[in-house]
């Protein structure tokens, strides 16, 4: 006899129309039970593959997020370079105009 609960034994009991044992009914049930068991299989490949895909888009947006942040951070050094090499000249233009300032040439002075 079949029972209303779906969830547990679904496999184990007949419809009710099944209760007779026959040939046609074993194999059908048989039947029943391969399918049902590849369908389970097919589920179970299916939510790898479903996790799988979630995760390669996962990583992709990371690596989107990366590219980002190595993109601003190759535009700061930039801009650090940049402000670098004008600092440096900078700072010798002053030691220059500081040594002939404070040192003045001797023959400069003779007038």
């Amino acid at each position: 006899m079949a029972s209303s609960n779906m969830g547990n034994g679904i496999l184990n009991e007949l419809p009710p129309r099944y209760e007779k044992t026959s040939p046609e009914v074993a194999l059908d049930l048989q039947t029943f039970k391969l399918v049902h068991s590849h369908f389970v299989v097919m589920e179970t490949h299916l939510r790898k593959i479903e996790n799988g895909v979630s995760d390669m888009i996962t990583a992709f947006k990371e690596r989107e997020i990366n590219n980002d942040l190595i993109q601003i951070r190759r535009e700061w050094q930039a801009v650090a370079v940049a402000l670098d090499r004008l600092f440096f000249i900078l700072f010798i233009l002053a030691i220059v105009i500081s040594v002939i300032v404070l040192f003045p040439r001797p023959y400069a002075l003779q007038f």
